[in-house]
């Protein structure tokens, strides 16, 4: 035995121990790759899809693993920093909660949220994040049709129908026992001197609630509408009396 060692050149031995260490290394290197590759990191994510200023408890809130080196700079990575706040746009399902999307209940706009029955060919296309008026349609004695504005520059917070429900259109439905596909629900922010006005239209039959959509804000102005030539009317337009 000792024979055939001294028969082995020196060099080969050299480049077996060699050739030993290198693979070990890359075995013992793509192993600890392998390990840090499964290092996760624990981030509060929403349950379910939470709707714009709808307030979040701690039950819409689980953890998520994600891979650890994710930049969370900008995202919430502490319960405490979401439980009792306010979503101010709509948060996704299973998305890290980027901190502008939050915030304290007390630092919100003074703006009351309001959901009405509107159909489709009063709602004039109306999305959420658009600006719009609303105006309650009324019938005189008469005949005669008169719009009269209730709110204005409202938001559009949420728009539900009854294929795609909302949990908040879902439990509206419920409440009234009312069937789907009808109207559209639009939950609305409104000014609290004009809830008054607009609260009505949460009745499931109504039908008084039409919508203006517009690109900034801006005063509605009052006019009567659906003028009989029998029939004096009075509009007020830039200070002009008819």
């Amino acid at each position: 035995m000792f024979s055939f060692i001294r028969k082995v050149p020196v060099v080969a031995l050299v480049a077996l121990m060699v050739g030993l260490s290198t693979t070990g290394f890359f075995y013992f290197k793509q192993g600890g790759l392998k390990a840090e590759a499964k290092e996760t990191i624990l981030v509060p994510v929403p349950l379910i899809e939470i709707s714009a200023y709808t307030s979040i408890t701690r039950n819409d809130i689980v953890m998520k693993e994600f891979p650890k080196g994710t930049d969370l700079s900008s995202v919430a990575t502490q319960t405490e920093e979401i439980i009792g706040k306010v979503a101010v746009n709509n948060l996704q399902k299973e998305v890290p909660i980027s901190l502008n999307d939050i915030s304290d209940a007390d630092k919100l706009p003074n703006l009351n949220v309001v959901s009405v029955y509107v159909d489709q060919a009063r709602s004039a296309g109306a999305q959420p994040g658009d600006i719009v008026d609303v105006y309650w349609i009324q019938v005189d004695a008469t005949g005669q049709a008169i719009a009269k504005p209730v709110a204005a520059n409202a938001r559009i917070v949420e728009v539900g129908d009854g294929k795609t429900e909302s949990a908040t259109v879902a439990a509206i439905n419920n409440t009234f026992k009312t069937p789907t596909g009808t109207s559209n629900i639009y939950r609305l922010m409104v000014k609290p001197e004009e809830v008054s006005g607009v609260v009505a239209g949460g009745s499931p039959k109504n039908t008084s609630v039409a919508l203006v959509k517009k690109f900034s804000e801006s005063q509605p102005v009052a006019i009567q509408t659906a003028q009989s030539p029998k029939t004096t009317q009075t509009q007020t337009l830039k200070g002009v009396t008819k």
